[in-house]
């Protein structure tokens, strides 16, 4: 696989890195993610030249974040959950950030995911994290599951995974998705690009991957 855009960075040192995900925050034009971290903590950080730079972190849970979500129509908003069996969410306008809700009922068990990982903008992609074989991107048609692409750049268990939702990013004619990556054991964060032309819309329907009524 061809990578055309390829980063590196050392997630947060003081606290193993549980979850990341990757929002774009249009009003700054940043890439700005939200991190759980093992000590119930959620970080709010940005890229620097070599490693995450925290923007903001709050106690959010008494034991492990296992997922921190934004809300991909409200990006103020971000989803927590963990060991504590609580599923919360918090308003980013209000620093340090304000609990807009919480749900303790209903949980019997750890919350650790919560959505499904589809592409922003291409019906029926799907970003997976897939622990030991790395990681994937696999489109999702009624009863048809097809893997797209694969990577495997990672040493340690692939454990996170987020798209980058703007249409901006291109290679000189391709119009391409920026990915970003995380592994478990190492807090390595890895941003590469999909090899997959999404603009070239044509080529997809010819193999049966998209829906005709898919627009980019």
């Amino acid at each position: 696989m061809l990578v055309v855009l390829e980063k590196q960075f050392q997630v947060l040192k003081s606290n193993r890195c549980l979850r990341f995900e990757l929002a774009c925050n249009q009003v700054l034009v940043s890439l700005l993610f939200s991190v759980g971290l093992s000590n119930g903590s959620v970080a709010i950080a940005s890229i620097g030249e070599s490693q995450l730079e925290t923007q903001e972190t709050w106690k959010a849970h008494d034991f492990e974040v296992w997922t921190a979500s934004y809300d991909i129509h409200q990006p103020q908003l971000v989803y927590s959950g963990s060991d504590d069996c609580k599923f919360k969410c918090w308003d980013l306008r209000d620093g340090p950030s304000k609990l807009a809700f919480q749900n303790t009922k209903g949980h019997a068990i750890v919350v650790c995911c919560i959505a499904k990982n589809f592409h922003p903008f291409v019906a029926g992609l799907v970003l997976t994290a897939c622990m030991h074989n790395g990681f994937s991107i696999v489109y999702i048609n009624e009863d048809k599951t097809e893997v797209i692409e694969t990577y495997s750049k990672h040493e340690s268990l692939a454990f996170g995974a987020d798209w980058h939702r703007d249409k901006s990013f291109h290679e000189g004619k391709r119009n391409s998705t920026l990915v970003a990556t995380c592994s478990f054991y190492d807090r390595l964060l890895r941003l590469w690009m999909l090899e997959s032309d999404l603009q070239d819309s044509t080529q997809w329907l010819t193999f049966g991957l998209l829906s005709p009524a898919v627009h980019l």
